[in-house]
């Protein structure tokens, strides 16, 4: 959970910063921290996607194309499930209560503030990769992207809300604490099946794909890309 602690300590940081201080981001600071963070996520990404994939030549293309297949069947399972449209109301409702709050000013703790940092925080599908990732193979560097950009998101949220920014840290360690160790707990099992790499290379492709939507190359619905983290380890099995 060493990522979660990282993630939760660099919003609080974030917010006290922003209480701290009246003086915002320069624009330039905060395009050069965009394409940083977008860096930092194909960087961590794409490694932990290679680092799935091992053996000769043929073992290689094989476990392509099952990551191809994998990633085919989890989008139609998504998109049946309407995984990204619920993300994405999720997120709406979140941000219409995020425009309609009133700044409560730096000494205020609001309800309502909380929950909504706390969605802002959590409901993402890089949320849910990172702290799988970490509890699957103990790779904290996607954990570590995530905690500087909600760090950095924490200074704006507590620029219009104030203190209540900071209680959000317990929810969000509820929430990536709880999938953490239920993939801690899977790790076992899930080694002993050889299966670990085929959700590793999921994940890791996945985790790259925000980079594309960090940097507006090119918006993906990674939500219903989520499936595959289940059917990747179901057809490592088939095909074994």
């Amino acid at each position: 959970m060493i990522g979660t602690i990282l993630n939760i300590m660099s919003i609080g940081a974030g917010s006290l910063w922003a209480i701290r201080t009246q003086r915002e981001p320069s624009p330039a600071f905060q395009q050069a921290a965009k394409l940083g963070l977008g860096v930092a996520i194909v960087w961590a990404g794409l490694e932990v996607c290679w680092d799935g994939f091992g053996g000769g030549f043929g073992r290689v293309v094989g476990q392509l194309g099952m990551l191809l297949l994998s990633l085919t069947l989890g989008r139609i399972t998504g998109k049946t499930l309407r995984l990204q449209k619920g993300f994405n109301a999720l997120g709406q409702r979140a941000r219409s209560h995020f425009q309609k709050l009133a700044s409560p000013g730096a000494n205020s703790i609001r309800g309502d503030v909380v929950a909504t940092c706390s969605i802002l925080f959590c409901a993402t599908p890089i949320s849910i990769l990172g702290a799988l990732i970490e509890g699957l193979a103990g790779n904290t560097k996607p954990m570590i992207v995530k905690a500087a950009m909600d760090g950095l998101a924490a200074v704006s949220f507590t620029k219009c809300f104030g203190r209540g920014v900071l209680i959000s840290v317990v929810p969000v360690l509820a929430f990536q604490g709880t999938v953490t160790l239920a993939a801690k707990l899977m790790a076992p099992w899930l080694l002993q099946g050889d299966f670990v790499d085929p959700v590793m290379r999921v994940a890791g492709i996945l985790f790259f794909c925000v980079a594309l939507v960090v940097l507006e190359i090119k918006r993906i619905e990674i939500a219903d890309y989520l499936p595959s983290l289940i059917i990747a380890p179901a057809i490592a099995w088939l095909f074994r």
